[in-house]
């Protein structure tokens, strides 16, 4: 639920004063919605899936009821209990999948098995994380900031280099090559004098077991002096803090349809994240070859390329000395296209400095921390219709939360804004796009590519014109779909 421990009094109250027997299942169903009404999260708690999250409380909570009533010999509880149990030993599954029979073609109406489903079924199919050690390997953990926006003024490493075990702490002045990388230059690899995020990277730890060097991580030091952050795209569109690029769609006179327009509407639409969530997590193995800075990289990467090049400058070495190995991923979904980069370069570091193969594996916590998720976005918008629901006039400024960097930001809300159309017909728009800076981990790619945000904040804005109309938001999408012939805000005809 949450990084702090607390006491669920509410559910305690309830299991106390139902009135009913603790093995009876009325206490259980009191108990368990006490805690659904006292242990809730809000819609953008960090980490999302707040509804799973509270259900699981709530079954932690059944669970405890049927383990204490069998463990306190209370018969009734201990027989509903079983009852809602399968121990019992069953057969394996056994499927059946039919096709309908097709004309003879080489793939198409045929049930092709993916390359590596038997492997991956049966856990024969092998990740990073699967791969063997190598002779001598090490181990790297992250040191994380703890603030959101901060100027770093000292690094102390001394009590984690006191650890038996503990080979190196590596910070920016030990990047050998180029401290900068992305497409617009405009990242660090390890900040030099202040973070941008909480829990961006500071320092990277090396030691001969994985968990030796998160217990070091933990010993290191950082002195900061703290600066003021923006957290949400609503107050860096506030205090206009953003970057510098603008994307512009403008068709017809806006001000004149508004002007004509029955009914004109003026709202705002709000998307959050999303976590990529992907099965394997970030995780990398730099091995060195010993002879002219050679290295191999085995990396769950979606951007082989990147990781070699940034890598190799990085290290100050040309790129034809690292080979990037990507056998498969356990899951990326454009979580791994950019951000990725960080985290085998890291284990490269620590694989030029000690001369030793390197494996850095990030756990989920370190990998949701760290590696940007779907780009929040917020839109600003005036819509102008008539009384039948068509559609004459559009006017939106849609900002997206880019974090701290521009990684892939400008071609997501390039995307967003081509996108904010989806399937109608405007006489006339005038759309303006920003990539908003924040203090948050650079939001990076994911399936859709703000084509998705684009849509839903055109389909709320929808919604509350039916609302202001009254009819049903099936008749406005219905009466407005593009049809042969139309124009699309950037001037495609259909």
């Amino acid at each position: 639920m949450a990084p702090t421990t607390v006491l669920a009094a509410q559910v305690a109250d309830a299991a106390r004063d139902s009135g009913y027997a603790w093995d009876e299942p009325a206490a259980r169903a009191a108990a368990v919605a006490a805690c659904g009404a006292e242990l809730r999260l809000g819609y953008a708690v960090p980490g999302g899936m707040a509804e799973y999250r509270a259900a699981l409380a709530c079954s932690f909570v059944a669970r405890f009821w049927a383990e204490s009533c069998a463990a306190l010999g209370l018969a009734r509880g201990a027989d509903a209990a079983h009852a809602g149990e399968h121990s019992e030993a069953r057969e394996l599954s056994r499927g059946q999948q039919a096709y309908d029979a097709v004309a003879e073609r080489v793939v198409v109406g045929k049930g092709v098995a993916h390359l590596s489903a038997l492997r991956q079924a049966t856990g024969e199919a092998r990740y990073v994380d699967d791969m063997p050690a190598v002779g001598g390997e090490l181990h790297m953990a992250l040191v994380p900031s703890a603030h959101a926006h901060a100027r770093i003024t000292a690094i102390d490493a001394s009590a984690a280099l006191a650890l038996a075990g503990v080979e190196r702490v590596l910070t920016a002045a030990d990047v050998p090559g180029e401290n900068v990388w992305n497409i617009f230059r405009d990242e660090e690899l390890l900040p030099t004098r202040e973070v941008h995020y909480h829990g961006q990277p500071v320092a990277l730890v090396v030691a001969r077991t994985a968990r030796l060097a998160q217990r070091a991580a933990r010993l290191v030091r950082v002195a900061y002096d703290a600066l003021p952050a923006v957290l949400t795209v609503r107050d860096a569109v506030a205090q206009q803090a953003w970057f510098g690029e603008e994307r512009v769609l403008r068709n017809g006179d806006v001000d004149a349809a508004l002007a004509a327009s029955d009914v004109v509407l003026a709202g705002e639409s709000y998307c959050g994240a999303q976590e990529h969530f992907y099965l394997e997590p970030m995780c990398a193995v730099a091995v060195p070859r010993g002879e002219a800075g050679e290295l191999d990289l085995y990396a769950s990467t979606q951007n082989p390329t990147e990781a070699q090049m940034v890598c190799a400058e990085a290290l100050g070495v040309a790129a034809a000395r690292v080979v990037c190995h990507v056998k498969r991923m356990g899951g990326g979904f454009g979580g791994k296209e950019s951000r990725s980069v960080l985290v085998s370069t890291f284990a490269a570091l620590g694989a030029h400095h000690t001369r030793r193969a390197v494996r850095l594996v990030l756990d989920r916590d370190s990998d949701m921390r760290t590696s940007g998720q779907r780009h929040p976005f917020y839109a600003q918008w005036t819509v102008g219709a008539t009384r039948d629901g068509r559609l004459r006039a559009l006017r939106m400024r849609l900002f997206s939360n880019g974090g701290f960097s521009h990684d892939l930001s400008v071609g997501v809300l390039e995307r967003a804004v081509s996108h904010v159309d989806n399937c109608y017909r405007f006489a006339a728009t005038d759309i303006v796009g920003r990539v908003c800076r924040t203090n948050t981990q650079s939001n990076t790619a994911f399936r859709g590519f703000g084509g998705c945000q684009g849509m839903l904040m055109t389909e709320s804005m929808l919604c509350e014109l039916a609302d202001r109309l009254e009819l049903t938001v099936e008749h406005i999408r219905r009466i407005n779909m593009y049809e042969s012939a139309d124009v699309t805000p950037f001037s495609q005809p259909l």
